[in-house]
């Protein structure tokens, strides 16, 4: 299980990466994606809900100003095509 967990957490930054996204922090279960500009992130955060999905926005004061961030959770259950 932590072998796929660790697949999937690779597998999403690579492909967070691959799109400019900037992934925060050492490979974990938990994936912070740098948005910065809060009005931006809560532009990406409607947006992504609409695609379906679902991550957590972190904005300020809990980070710091410009340093918003979705907080995603990768689970070993996942499947690659559910962290594409």
């Amino acid at each position: 299980r932590r072998a796929r967990l660790m697949r999937n957490v690779h597998a999403l930054r690579e492909a967070l990466g691959g799109h400019g996204l900037q992934c925060l922090g050492d490979p974990s279960a938990v994936v912070p994606v740098l948005i910065g500009h809060t009005p931006l992130a809560r532009v990406a955060s409607g947006a992504v809900l609409r695609r379906g999905l679902f991550a957590n926005l972190v904005e300020f004061p809990a980070v710091g100003v410009r340093a918003a961030r979705f907080r995603m959770q990768v689970q070993a259950d996942h499947t690659l095509e559910h962290v594409q």
